[in-house]
């Protein structure tokens, strides 16, 4: 089924009682206030989430206040990074294991020099991935499963992170938004037979699944789904993965989803070619503004750059096999952009920082992965 445009520029039904500000409450004090019965940001006043889309108060769970900057705990094992400018950014991630894991939700104002904690998920083990979408101040944090019948939630902010609810429970391992109400996601990314592109109109609280071309190989399944802007967007397609190989497309939209062609596939690829069955596919993403520049990222791969929508691939030293994973990737222009990087030797994941177009770049901020 195809998606079904919805009017732009209304505010979708689990917003009640927000003041929209140009600013991030959690950063200046005043400016906004969170929706009736939400958590108030302040440290411990969180409470667990009930309810699905009926719009039940998330608020801050686990003592998740963000007016406090915060050491990382050494289990935080971040997943997702975005950034809306140089200075202000989102990190999300993973905390526990087994039926004690919860998504956790970090922000910084200064660069990714230090963080407050926003948002915490409460325990549950069909948590095993966790993502996020940004666009203005409304946040969207979704908890996933690889298996698309499995329980996930996705929680959504209205005031920049201050506060959440609950606006469905569905299984999401990746989500953009287009807008306050249009949003694609993938359900069950990993599951190569089952997992789903799926689309929003109504701010996340519905989902329906979205047709692809007929011509995907079975075993072929949606992994990560990105949108430049409302009208261009990528999807990466992978296929079963095994001993550092696996087959991946890349397939693109220029009509807003009404219809989706494979730009690039490692099915007949040249051994020249850097879109090769090596590594496995993880992540994809566009330069806001220039859907020609697209970057893919891959474990036990390498990080990629198509700068004609992902017809032909160059490889970048940020990423190499066996040394450095690129995890997440967020680019503010065709220059300047962050990510998540892996360090195999040390077993670190650092946020990095690049101003050349990843050229160089320089570590702003570490994390110890757990041992556990």
């Amino acid at each position: 089924m195809q998606p079904v445009r919805r009017g732009v520029g209304h505010w979708p039904g689990w917003v009640k009682g927000v003041l929209v500000g140009c600013c991030l409450p959690w950063v200046v004090a005043g400016c906004g206030q969170p929706a009736t019965g939400a958590g108030t940001g302040v440290p411990g006043n969180g409470s667990a989430a009930t309810g699905a889309s009926s719009g039940a108060a998330a608020g801050n769970q686990a003592g998740g206040g963000g007016v406090v900057t915060t050491t990382f705990v050494t289990a935080f094992t971040p997943q997702q990074v975005v950034f809306v400018n140089s200075q202000t950014g989102y990190v999300a991630g993973l905390v526990g294991k087994g039926d004690a894991t919860q998504a956790v939700l970090y922000g910084t104002v200064d660069g990714g020099r230090t963080w407050h904690r926003l948002f915490a998920s409460s325990a549950s083990a069909s948590i095993q991935t966790v993502a996020m979408a940004v666009h203005g101040p409304y946040v969207w944090l979704a908890t996933g499963n690889e298996d698309p019948s499995a329980q996930g939630m996705l929680f959504a902010s209205a005031d920049g992170g201050r506060s959440f609810r609950v606006v469905s429970r569905v299984p999401l391992t990746d989500v953009d938004f287009t807008s306050t109400l249009e949003g694609w996601a993938v359900r069950g990314g990993g599951d190569p037979v089952h997992a789903q592109l799926v689309y929003t109109g109504d701010g996340g609280a519905s989902w329906t699944v979205v047709s692809l071309p007929p011509t995907l190989t079975h075993g072929w399944a949606p992994r990560w789904v990105s949108f430049g802007d409302a009208t261009h967007g990528l999807l990466l397609v992978t296929g079963v993965p095994g001993a550092g190989q696996q087959m991946k497309e890349v397939l693109r939209t220029d009509n807003g989803g009404r219809t989706w062609t494979v730009m690039t596939t490692t099915e007949g690829a040249t051994a020249s070619s850097a879109f090769g069955g090596g590594g496995y596919g993880e992540g994809i993403g566009t330069v806001p503004g220039i859907p020609e520049d697209v970057y893919l990222w891959e474990s036990r791969g390498s990080l990629l750059q198509s700068t004609d929508g992902g017809r032909d691939w160059r490889a970048l030293p940020l990423g190499q096999p066996e040394v450095r994973e690129v995890q997440s990737m967020a680019m503010l222009n065709s220059q300047e952009g962050f990510a998540l990087v892996h360090d195999m030797a040390s077993g670190l994941d650092r946020l990095v920082h690049t101003q050349d177009g990843w050229r160089t770049w320089s570590t702003l901020f570490t994390w110890p992965r757990s041992v556990a």
